[in-house]
């Protein structure tokens, strides 16, 4: 009977000190952007429209972005941000698509 006491104590000691050392997810960020552009920006000397992208970069750090140059970023932003990068982009057109783009946990700014 002592046995089967001690039993039941180890195995509710155990339960506890497993669920007291479990982390909590932290909570999930959202993030809804709407980004709008009208039909007359980025137009070329004729008038034409030149296409344009919008780039949202998501990063841990903002270090590496700082002291990146604009053709660094334009060119080759993965290598450029490493792994600190989540990146959604987005090329409006005369419309405001909607976009939700998934934040990491460990993003820091957003750039």
């Amino acid at each position: 009977m002592m046995e089967r006491k001690k039993a039941v104590f180890v195995l509710i000691m155990v339960a506890i000190l497993l669920f007291g050392c479990s982390s909590k997810q932290p909570p999930r960020t959202t993030l809804t952007l709407n980004i709008e552009a009208g039909y007359d920006i980025n137009t070329t000397s004729p008038g034409q429209a030149a296409p344009l992208q919008t780039r949202l970069y998501e990063l841990g750090s903002k270090t590496l972005f700082e002291q990146a140059d604009f053709l660094d970023l334009y060119l080759k932003d993965a290598s450029t941000l490493q792994d600190s990068l989540n990146r959604d982009r987005v090329e409006p057109r005369g419309s405001t698509p909607p976009t939700t783009p998934s934040v990491r946990v460990r993003t820091g700014r957003f750039g």
